[in-house]
């Protein structure tokens, strides 16, 4: 899933031609080192790797939070932003069903990770074993 996101996020830069902005790059900091982890702990079925990646998606999705904050005006643009990309960080580069934007995108696909994680973290026998110590 993770590579997945990666992938969309590599064609929207290389494909469509859409310019990420500072937020976006923020995203992509922590979406791209989860792709290849994430699979291969997931071939070779070690939960343990769960425990490491866990704070990538979280950050990340905070930071989709707060660019979704931006792109609906809720919060103000900073400078960063304004020069990163055309029209800043709030600029609206896909609007499907008048609320999927890339930083929905991103923000489901950090969810979706972090919630995965947990669930592979929750199944390792060291968390197995603490949970049952407390």
């Amino acid at each position: 899933m993770t590579a997945v996101a990666t992938g969309g996020s590599l064609f929207f830069s290389q494909v469509a031609n859409f310019i990420p902005c500072e937020l976006c790059w923020f995203q992509r900091i922590c979406m791209y080192p989860l792709a290849i982890p994430t699979l291969l702990a997931a071939l070779a079925k070690d939960e343990r790797v769960a425990l490491y990646l866990l704070r990538l998606p979280a950050v990340g999705g905070g930071v989709a939070i707060y660019h979704l904050l931006v792109e609906n005006r809720v919060v103000g643009q900073t400078q960063a932003c304004q020069i990163s990309a055309p029209g800043g960080c709030a600029t609206r580069w896909i609007d499907e069903f008048g609320y999927v934007t890339i930083p929905t995108l991103a923000l489901t696909a950090f969810v979706l990770a972090l919630a995965f994680l947990l669930l592979a973290a929750r199944a390792t026998p060291e968390t197995a074993a603490a949970s049952v110590t407390s």
